[in-house]
């Protein structure tokens, strides 16, 4: 019986494959529920200890720090105070309306309202060389026109000041710019305080003006001034004590006004070109700092296609040579050397005029002679536009970001525009609005050339 029912099974299971399939899976089931149920339990304590470890490791990387939008609208707002600032500059310095204002004050100079007031301003202005030797047939109301030119300017000056330093402590105050911006937002405070010594100093820089200001106008003192030495050294300290209260350029004031400046061709009364270059030259810094931050913050770049060595550092070099240029057009208007030779592409009838060097000793010819320093704005001017030309060539050639070709090709036009509008500036002879847009067109060749360099600044280079 018992044999006849084992066989009754296994025939029964033959019938039935489905028994003996579910009763394997129900085994297997168990077994692996049996001997893989610690295993699954270690995984998860191990995903646990990674998880944990990875929320530690972000937590040591450090943000990276971004500037509010705001923040850049700021910096673009300040550059294009002082882009107006340096176009005002210019036209100050072609109407000589710069030392109409013989007094300088930190908070701003009090306004003549009165006929009586006015009077007193041009009686003041009457005293110093360039009325004496130049504006002698100069009216009331012709001084009014140029000491409102220079009280435009000065007020500007101010204003940029008061819209870079109130919202620059209140950013501060309450945290809003990054590390770089902190940095960069310093140097321009350094900057624009440079400004403010090189302006006061700018009105009082020729030594007959110093002269009346220590000596007060006596002849006999005057003539010892400029012949006992014993007296120049007794006078120095309060010298010394008076212009250092005035910031960096003080010293370099004195040191003007110690010297004879009356004894050579181009010495006649104006501000010195050397204090003028250094005016216009912080401005182009402070100008491209501004303009530099805007950009970052508010024009990223993103990385699509690369760019040559050659070509980054060909674009740096034009770069340079466009600020170099501009500062050689700065002692172009300090010695009104735009005058001297008004042909082109030859100064007069010759490639190479005799009097290039004619001042000893020859170094001095590249910033006192009007002749050599028309002549090197000339070859500077020239380069320039044959650099940008050479770079908007290569950017056709290059697998350039649309915004960096943009850059390049508008920097090579605008830079043939510059240079005729510097020719017709000489040919006929510097009127003030044709010198005044030529000098606001060299600040916006350096915006476009700011604006190349931003674009190639994180492309990969190869």
């Amino acid at each position: 019986m018992l044999s006849l029912s084992k066989c009754l099974c296994g025939i029964s299971t033959k019938m039935n494959p489905n028994f003996t399939v579910g009763k394997t899976l129900l085994l297997k089931s168990k077994q692996l529920s049996i001997t893989h149920q610690p295993s699954i339990h270690k995984t998860s304590i191990s995903s646990n200890l990674n998880l944990n470890l990875l929320k530690k490791s972000f937590s040591n990387v450090k943000k990276v720090e971004t500037d509010p939008k705001y923040v850049g609208y700021w910096f673009l707002g300040c550059s294009g105070m002082v882009f107006v600032a340096v176009a005002l500059g210019g036209i100050t310095r072609l109407t000589e309306s710069g030392l109409s204002m013989v007094s300088w004050k930190l908070l701003g100079e009090k306004l003549p309202t009165t006929q009586t007031q006015w009077l007193e301003e041009f009686n003041n202005y009457q005293q110093y060389p360039e009325f004496k030797m130049k504006n002698g047939s100069m009216t009331i109301e012709e001084f009014k026109w140029i000491w409102w030119m220079e009280y435009a300017h000065r007020t500007w000056g101010r204003c940029i000041g008061a819209a870079f330093f109130i919202p620059m402590a209140g950013f501060w105050l309450t945290r809003k710019f990054s590390r770089t911006t902190k940095i960069h937002s310093m140097i321009c405070s350094v900057l624009l305080a440079g400004q403010v010594c090189i302006s006061k100093n700018e009105e009082f820089g020729m030594m007959e003006q110093l002269r009346n200001r220590i000596y007060k106008q006596s002849e006999q003192e005057k003539i010892a001034f400029s012949e006992e030495p014993e007296h120049k050294i007794k006078r120095l300290p309060m010298l010394m004590s008076r212009e250092f209260r005035s910031g960096l350029m003080g010293w370099y004031m004195v040191k003007s006004g110690l010297e004879n400046r009356f004894d050579k061709p181009t010495d006649v009364p104006r501000v010195s070109q050397y204090r003028l270059a250094s005016h216009l030259g912080l401005a182009f810094v402070l100008y491209s700092f501004l303009l530099t931050n805007s950009l970052r913050i508010l024009l990223p770049v993103t990385v699509t296609g690369f760019v040559t060595k050659k070509f980054v550092g060909l674009a740096m070099a034009a770069k340079g040579l466009v600020f170099l240029t501009a500062m050689s057009g700065a002692f172009v208007a300090g010695l009104d050397a735009g005058l001297v030779y008004n042909s082109f592409p030859k100064m007069g009838d010759k490639w190479i005029p005799d009097d290039i060097l004619q001042i000893e000793p020859v170094l001095s010819n590249i910033t006192e002679n009007p002749t050599t320093v028309q002549f090197d704005h000339r070859i500077l001017g020239i380069s320039t536009v044959s650099i940008l030309s050479a770079l908007y060539i290569m950017s056709r050639k290059s697998k350039l970001p649309p915004r960096a070709k943009a850059a390049a090709s508008a920097l090579a036009v605008f830079s043939w525009c510059q240079m005729g509008l510097g020719i017709s500036t000489l040919l006929t002879y510097v009127p003030v609005s044709l010198a005044a847009a030529h000098q606001s067109g060299s600040l916006t060749l350096l915006s476009l050339a700011l604006w190349l360099v931003h674009e190639l600044k994180t492309l990969p280079k190869v």
